[in-house]
């Protein structure tokens, strides 16, 4: 974070809506498939990260842009019903390569990549904490 925390003046933008850009790419998906694109098809969700990154560069920003990652779904909570419970974890791998890929092709340096943190009381749980009824 030092690289940061020099910059208390400074304006950083930060990125949003992948998640709804990728059901609008993919056509209607869920939030779900969209998280699953970091690995079914990681080419479509580093092109958001990269449009993002052109679309900030093209009004002349030259500050530090972070674009976060595609992993707001991938969660315990919603792989409940998959197959693979455990999946969400590779998929949060996956969705740090594909906005670390984005971040790699911009043409300038300071490209930041930030790993994305669900709504905390609908994705995890304490061991103490009461089991609904």
């Amino acid at each position: 974070m030092n690289r940061l925390s020099d910059r208390s003046e400074e304006i950083i933008l930060f990125d949003g809506g992948v998640g709804h850009e990728l059901k609008l790419r993919l056509e209607g998906t869920s939030f779900l498939s969209g998280a699953k694109a970091c690995i079914e098809n990681p080419d479509i969700v580093e092109a958001v990260h990269e449009a993002f990154y052109q679309s900030i560069e093209s009004v002349g920003w030259d500050g530090e842009i972070v674009a976060t990652t595609n992993s707001f779904v991938a969660t315990p909570y919603h792989w409940r019903d998959e197959q693979d419970k455990d999946g969400w974890i590779e998929h949060v791998r996956a969705a740090a390569k594909c906005a670390k890929g984005a971040a790699k092709k911009s043409i300038k340096t300071n490209r930041l990549v930030a790993g994305c943190l669900p709504p905390l009381g609908e994705c995890y749980s304490t061991p103490n904490e009461p089991k609904e009824k």
